[in-house]
């Protein structure tokens, strides 16, 4: 059920597009990381362009190789349908991870990785042609990636523990670790993989995975923010930045939503 105070929010603020929350006066932010179903999205918007593949040798396991695979040749029909506004459906239910605890089936709703800075810049004007084709002049936007003061004064520098009675226990945020149980013998992804964009407690203002899972990119080439799971809890606060020269497996991003100017 949306509430009559957030129709008014969005009627009011033009920044507030789906998943987004917002950081600020007319100022929204992507409430998760872009996802792997969104960039599926945009490769199929844009008639399967090769160009915007993501580096097979940079993604994080099989599943997201077979994925892109399928995707980028004659497989993509086997396994996906378009519908006539342009959405990307599976065929198949089991390819969505529908328990955040779950660890089956394909990961479309965890960060894409393995993707360059230019292709994420190409992203966001993607999306912001899309949104902005119904849109009147007024109510125009701008989408790009977040500035690193953005991310200083965003990051909250959450702790590093677990708060169960072991310390394998309910993590905060998915950061690099020794491989622990989760109490029922079972293994569990802290620290060795990605996870999915909207697991853990999102932060005061609903931004989920601001720290760890995957790294972010800034707006400044080649520095990201945020840690990830293959960082440590520290260098995932306010005052750490990972450096990429080339697509990782452990990088990704989000994006801000601001108004344009009417000229």
């Amino acid at each position: 059920i949306v509430s009559t105070a957030y129709r008014t929010q969005v009627a009011s603020d033009p920044t507030r597009i789906p998943r987004t929350v917002s950081i600020g006066p007319l100022v929204s932010m992507s409430a998760l990381e872009v996802t792997v179903e969104e960039w599926m999205q945009f490769i199929v918007d844009n008639r399967f362009a090769s160009s915007l593949f993501p580096d097979e040798n940079a993604l994080p396991g099989s599943t997201y190789k077979m994925l892109f695979a399928a995707l980028k040749n004659a497989d993509h029909e086997r396994y996906f349908k378009v519908a006539r506004n342009g959405d990307v459906i599976p065929k198949y239910s089991w390819w969505v991870r529908q328990d955040k605890k779950d660890s089956g089936g394909m990961p479309l709703n965890y960060p894409i990785t393995g993707i360059t800075y230019e292709q994420a810049i190409r992203f966001c004007k993607w999306k912001e042609q899309k949104i902005n084709e119904d849109r009147a002049p007024e109510r125009q936007i701008s989408i790009g990636l977040p500035s690193i003061e953005t991310y200083k004064g965003l990051i909250e520098n959450i702790d590093s523990l677990g708060h169960g009675k072991e310390p394998c226990w309910n993590f905060r945020f998915n950061y690099r670790h020794p491989a622990c149980d989760d109490g029922h013998h079972r293994p569990i992804p802290q620290g060795q993989e990605p996870v999915r964009a909207d697991a853990y407690w999102p932060s005061k203002l609903g931004l989920y995975n601001l720290q760890g899972n995957a790294a972010e990119m800034t707006a400044t080439p080649g520095v990201a923010m945020g840690g990830s799971y293959r960082h440590y809890a520290w260098q995932s606060h306010r005052d750490q930045v990972q450096t990429y020269s080339k697509p990782e497996e452990w990088l990704g991003f989000r994006y801000v939503v601001t108004k344009k100017s009417v000229q």
